[in-house]
């Protein structure tokens, strides 16, 4: 019945939205990095990591709307971008470098479409962490904790700080292992998912009929087995930031877009078939920035919500797998107007040259194209697209 539900929800919110695009104007926007599942094993990893009193806080902001499960921090912003209200956040979850230049300079990569700046994850980052070290309650600090979490997961994706041209390896089109059905997957969906959904198979069973009704237990196992490699040197070596600061997504952003150029891009075309020498040498770079990322996220709040906290603690030895939550459709915090912050877009922005195609930004940002994707139609969709530009 739980998978039934699921499905059927899942399939009912794409028919909304498909019927939207042809109906409607779109005002809805998609970005996601990490799926949930790398998202979940993100918070997974880095609860144990956190002081009692900064665990304490952010328990604190879990407010009635939520449930008071620490994977729901990282996991929110795998569905609040399918929400009018956040239309204009997708800009905030990555980073668009030059092609083939591998490497990251915030006053030249971190711009929005129309030139907007500080407009990506790493100026999102800044915003969100001085929204929550403001002590006026000017700020809606639930929501500003679960964008932080979740951008915080997002920039240590390697091709969510790939290149402009090919939009993070998006429009690059592949084959996964042996697939005989002629479908293909992109490079960016790669890195997102598919190999997080392919080490799930392998080693955790999930393919099994009950696998909807296993996903907690699969992510729980699969969070302790990363977990187990997570030393106290490596705790010690990620947490700190330069000069002190509480964050540094600069940094992060960085190693980013130099793991894509040796990793994520290296030996791949378009239409190739990405055979196992690709996953079994990739794997590891995907479990170091999921380790990365919960290493980050725990410093982060240890910084902001323990004024005690004076370095990375020992990784504990937990003896069952962290609670991953199942995925829900979340209620969002109460709205709030958005701060007066650059990283927010101007309701009427400026008209300029875009940075990419119209329809590829339309491809990156709405959650009609994902359901598309979903559904095996994404060809369709750039059909109607074009069509609607002639008539």
């Amino acid at each position: 019945m739980a998978a039934a539900a699921a499905g059927c929800y899942v399939m009912f919110r794409c028919a909304a939205l498909i019927y939207g695009v042809l109906f409607l104007t779109i005002s809805a926007t998609f970005a996601s990095a990490w799926n949930y599942d790398g998202h979940a094993i993100i918070c997974n990893l880095a609860r144990p990591l956190l002081t009692a009193t900064a665990a304490a806080k952010v328990d604190s902001l879990l407010n009635s709307q939520f449930p008071h499960n620490f994977s729901t921090v990282c996991t929110w912003g795998e569905e609040f971008q399918f929400l009018p209200q956040y239309s204009w956040s997708p800009p905030l979850h990555y980073i668009n470098t030059p092609d083939k230049a591998c490497s990251y300079d915030y006053t030249r990569d971190c711009v929005g479409m129309f030139g907007q700046p500080n407009m990506c994850a790493s100026g999102a980052i800044k915003n969100y962490t001085q929204q929550l070290t403001t002590p006026a309650d000017t700020h809606n600090k639930t929501e500003a904790m679960l964008f932080l979490a979740n951008i915080l997961g997002d920039i240590h994706q390697p091709l969510r700080a790939g290149f402009v041209g090919d939009e993070g390896g998006d429009t690059i089109r592949v084959y996964w292992l042996n697939t005989m059905n002629g479908s293909s997957t992109s490079l960016f969906e790669v890195w997102d998912s598919v190999m997080i959904h392919e080490t799930e198979e392998r080693k955790f069973n999930k393919s099994t009929p009950t696998f909807n009704e296993t996903l907690v237990d699969i992510l729980g196992n699969m969070s302790l087995a990363i977990y187990s490699t997570l030393s106290t040197a490596d705790v010690a070596a990620w947490s700190p930031c330069p000069g002190g600061a509480i964050i540094c997504p600069d940094q992060y952003a960085t190693e980013s877009v130099e793991l894509a150029c040796k990793w994520a891009y290296a030996d791949v075309t378009p239409s190739q078939i990405l055979l196992d020498d690709y996953y079994l040498s990739r794997l590891p770079i995907v479990e170091l920035r999921l380790k990365q990322a919960a290493v980050r996220i725990a410093a982060t709040f240890n910084r902001l919500f323990d004024p005690n906290y004076v370095g990375a603690p020992a990784p504990p030895a937990p003896t069952a797998p962290p609670v991953a939550a199942p995925p829900v459709a979340p209620v969002p915090p109460v709205p709030v107007s958005p701060p007066a912050d650059p990283t927010v877009p101007p309701a009427q922005p400026v008209p300029g040259p875009p940075m990419v195609p119209l329809f590829s930004w339309l491809r990156r940002n709405t959650p009609v194209y994902f359901c598309f994707k979903r559904l095996g139609l994404d060809g369709g969709l750039r059909g109607l697209f074009l069509l609607s530009l002639l008539t």
